[in-house]
């Protein structure tokens, strides 16, 4: 089990992510999101850990439907490896979405203002 404190009320944690296809590798801070169905990156991060667009998959926003380019992503979390299906944003944020989050028993303590991931 692993926790960490909310960071200004936002469930941050530390994850790796890996390009599984050249091993570039960076360590960010990123919001669990339980609204969300996929893990996203800016745009920015994609391309400086030049990731490999492999289709493309139209994501509903809350301004409309959005067509992005997507790929496969090794996430380290937790101390914990996992492939999952990620794709990029033109947002600033990196999002842990329900296809990384399956693969955990998470818990958001708002009362304790804690993220618990085991």
């Amino acid at each position: 089990m692993t926790e960490w404190k909310y960071t200004e009320d936002i469930p941050l944690i530390p994850v790796e992510i890996i390009n599984p296809y050249n091993s570039s590798k960076s360590k960010h801070l990123a919001l669990v999101d339980s609204g969300s169905d996929w893990c996203s990156l800016p745009k920015q991060l994609w391309d400086d850990l030049d990731f490999l667009e492999i289709g493309l998959l139209e994501l509903g926003t809350p301004l409309g439907y959005s067509e992005v380019g997507f790929s496969w992503c090794n996430l380290n979390i937790a101390g914990k490896t996992i492939p999952v299906e990620i794709h990029y944003t033109i947002g600033d944020e990196i999002l842990i979405g329900r296809n990384a989050m399956k693969h955990f028993l998470v818990t958001f303590d708002g009362k304790n203002g804690k993220i618990i991931i085991e």
